[in-house]
């Protein structure tokens, strides 16, 4: 298999090469994945933690966080949301 280097190619067709670098891009698919669907997504992607720190997060994301984000689509969700919550 052939990677090329051309941003483009890095990219996909659809992005632009420069809001990607920028760190202004969003993927338009992942802004519907539901928080709740999302979150263990992301925490096992989060390596090198400690059993002990996934114990006392756990409890915050499901008594907290879930509760109140975990039916928004990501891409719905905006600073001022974290901000009132």
């Amino acid at each position: 298999m052939v990677f090329g280097t051309h941003p483009q190619t890095l990219c996909g067709p659809f992005a632009n090469p420069g809001e990607i670098f920028a760190g202004r891009y969003v993927d338009s698919t992942l802004g519907k994945i539901r928080f709740d669907e999302w979150l263990p997504q992301a925490e096992a992607a989060r390596i090198n933690r400690r059993p002990s720190t996934k114990a006392r997060d756990e409890p915050y994301y499901r008594n907290l966080v879930v509760p109140t984000f975990g039916t928004m689509p990501l891409g719905s969700i905006q600073p001022v949301h974290v901000q009132r919550w």
